[in-house]
């Protein structure tokens, strides 16, 4: 049984290996809040069914070869430091006849790690701040999250992402966003990079358009799926290049910086949702995530 950094990620329980698991563990080793984490398991025989469990959560597992599965788990910004149970699930059908399918059952215990994110206030102009109602909040977060859930078969990136715009990153991921007067606060859901008006906004990876709109408060919005649970957004955007249904290749162009919806300024709003979970969209270029 392979078993990466003792007392980090370790298996706690697991069925002999007889029954079919080889392997079961974790990439990275340790992972901090709002970072991607890897769960790969490897069996002696191909499972019939796999599939896993975190944070009470249904975790879908993708063939990679013909013996090795893996998945993909966004960690929460606002989880709990400490030690968190992932449970691994397999069967497979036995070769005499009447017999019961063999089950497989492995359970990891991760290790998530505290994160620092900044603080930020913000004061938008009285325009600005009327568009952020709960109305406006409420009808665009259905939208864009109905397709966060997407969750493609088809693993479309090949390399680490690249960064969709050049500029500086103004507002990093997980900044804890105050407007005005604090009754509106939440964090950051991606990274804003400053850019002039009218630059290049280009895919960060391989995928498939499935959102093109325009916004009150997002802007003129694009989202791509690059499969296995994995959606980038590109937001306030002044043009959009793509269309629903284009199949990309990275660096394809997508639009140009603008300032649409609430904004205080040229930049493209870029963020990397894993599984339904809003991660740190630098990570990606920093490491192939796989």
């Amino acid at each position: 049984m392979r078993i990466l950094a003792p007392l980090i990620v370790y298996l706690l329980t697991s069925t002999s290996a007889d029954a079919g698991i080889v392997s079961c563990y974790t990439l990275p080793d340790t992972v901090r809040q709002g970072r991607t984490l890897s769960v790969e398991a490897v069996f002696a025989q191909p499972p019939d069914m796999i599939g896993g469990e975190f944070l009470g959560k249904k975790i879908p597992f993708f063939q990679v070869d013909s013996l090795t599965y893996r998945a993909l788990i966004g960690i929460p910004v606002k989880l709990e430091p400490g030690l968190h149970e992932m449970i691994v699930r397999a069967s497979r059908e036995t070769e005499a006849a009447g017999a019961q399918p063999v089950s497989i059952e492995s359970r990891l215990g991760v290790l998530v790690a505290h994160a620092e994110f900044e603080k930020d206030s913000i004061d938008l102009p009285s325009p600005a701040m009327s568009k952020l109602t709960s109305d406006n909040l409420a009808r665009e977060g259905e939208s864009i999250g109905s397709e966060f859930r997407t969750c493609s078969g088809r693993k479309m990136w090949r390399t680490s992402f690249i960064y969709p715009a050049r500029g500086p990153i103004t507002t990093p991921f997980g900044s804890q966003r105050v407007y005005g007067d604090g009754r509106l606060s939440w964090h950051h859901k991606g990274v804003d990079i400053a850019a002039a008006l009218g630059d290049s906004v280009r895919s960060c990876g391989e995928g498939t358009v499935i959102l093109c709109r325009d916004f009150v408060v997002h802007g003129k919005t694009v989202m791509i799926d690059h499969g296995q649970g994995v959606v980038s957004i590109y937001c306030h955007m002044n043009e959009i290049k793509a269309r629903e249904g284009d199949i990309l290749r990275k660096g394809d162009l997508i639009g140009t910086v603008g300032e649409t919806g609430v904004s205080t300024g040229p930049h493209l709003h870029w963020g990397v949702s894993v599984g339904n979970v809003r991660v740190d969209p630098v990570e990606w270029v920093d490491r192939y995530v796989r």
